[in-house]
């Protein structure tokens, strides 16, 4: 794969969005390991705080689409890092719940501002170089995945929260280089009269008419789920059924990681001759046999390869996942699909470490993972649902075009 030619703005642009993946990387993966060693609760309770933040950025999303173009980009970006990074740096230090929680909400609802900002700002600095942009921002995300948990359980090996508080003092810092590096933007004034006409809700209700995008929404959800195990029960599981679970937990994401990354090489030539059904399908079907590994939890060698699968498999169905949302979406309303389909993830992370929490309490590793394999498989459907060819019905373009006006 050659790395494709992009102006210098756009590789500032990748550079901050490099450096934002790395931190979190590093430091936010361990969040769930610093909650139990400082609040000592059960697997629903951590799931439950974990997913303050979740929560906070599902509901500031409504606002945040309106907000940003409110803003500009330039602006949307270092004010939600400014806020963002302040909050991570606060939850490093505090040992008291309600504020641990109320930090959560506030890092959330600066991700749901600075996350859209940022893309907006790819866009438009990449101009009609966005396919290959937006790639890049992929593969540079993952090659961030790599190193960046790996180097978390070595430097912060002693001091879980010192590490996610340096990685909020990091955000802020590079709030300065958004400030530089970001593209402006238009910034619409507040008109306040016409607020109810201007915000997306009802243009958001009347796309719903769109079978395509009802299942993009529904495997988005599956999808995100599936992935916030990683982050939140998979670490309290294998706290439980082996030793080393810290330093085996930064090697597994490191490796998974990885995998992605060097995959896209070979893999890449293969899935551009195969239809997007035909990566969809075939690539959910390899993650959820690589889920099924999780079974062998005690045997350290048939879980990682088990993620090593599963991550082969993520490239197969991911990879295009974009690109197709900006396929099936009319011109002018791009904007919302991808609006709506970050909420849609929004909400898999949402209910991932709770559900999950749960299912793992209640269940334990065995139940945890049919859990995990069955709602694969039905992502597996609505997959074949939505790539069926069939063309928008009538009433939808209808509401496509409205919303356009």
């Amino acid at each position: 794969m050659q790395i494709p030619r992009l102006s210098a703005r756009v590789w500032r642009l990748l550079l901050l969005v490099g450096f934002l993946n790395f931190g979190r990387s590093a430091a936010v993966t361990y969040l769930a390991f610093l909650f139990i060693a400082r609040f000592h609760l059960n697997p629903t309770g951590i799931g439950a705080l974990l997913s303050a933040g979740t929560l906070s950025s599902l509901v500031m999303g409504f606002i945040a689409g309106p907000l940003v173009d409110h803003l500009g980009a330039r602006r949307g970006t270092t004010i939600g890092l400014v806020f963002g990074g302040l909050a991570i740096a606060g939850i490093g230090w505090s040992h008291s719940i309600p504020l641990t929680i109320a930090l959560n909400l506030l890092s959330g609802a600066s991700w749901s501002i600075y996350s859209p900002a940022i893309r907006v700002a790819l866009a438009a600095a990449a101009g009609h170089d966005k396919d290959r942009a937006f790639g890049l921002n992929y593969w540079i995300h993952n090659v961030a995945q790599v190193v960046g948990p790996a180097t978390g359980a070595i430097v912060g090996w002693h001091d879980r929260g010192g590490l996610i508080t340096a990685y909020g003092l990091l955000s802020m810092s590079l709030a300065v280089l958004a400030a530089l590096t970001v593209p402006p933007t238009a910034q619409h004034p507040p008109l306040p009269r016409q607020i109810p006409q201007k915000f997306p809700y009802r243009r958001h209700w009347r796309l719903m008419i769109d079978r395509r995008l009802i299942f993009l929404l529904l495997t988005n959800v599956i999808v995100f789920f599936v992935e916030s195990q990683f982050e939140s029960v998979f670490p309290q599981v294998l706290s439980h059924q082996i030793q080393d679970a810290i330093a085996l937990y930064g090697v597994s994401l490191s490796l998974m990681a990885l995998v992605v990354v060097i995959a896209v090489f070979p893999l890449q030539g293969i899935l551009n001759t195969w239809t997007t059904r035909r990566q969809f399908l075939v690539g959910t079907l390899v993650q959820t046999a690589g889920l099924s590994g999780l079974l062998f939890l005690r045997i350290v060698p048939i879980w990682l390869a088990a993620l090593i699968l599963y991550s082969i498999g993520e490239v197969m169905a991911a990879w295009r996942m974009g690109a197709y949302t900006a396929d099936i979406a009319p011109q002018k309303a791009q904007g919302t699909y991808f609006a709506l389909t970050n909420q849609a993830s929004t909400a898999g992370y949402f209910l991932g470490p709770v559900v999950g929490g749960f299912a793992y309490q209640m269940l334990g590793v065995a139940g945890w993972v049919s859990m995990l394999i069955s709602v694969s498989l039905v992502s597996l459907w609505f997959l074949a649902i939505l790539t069926k060819p069939k063309p928008m019905n009538p009433m939808a373009q209808e509401a496509v075009r409205d919303s356009e006006l």
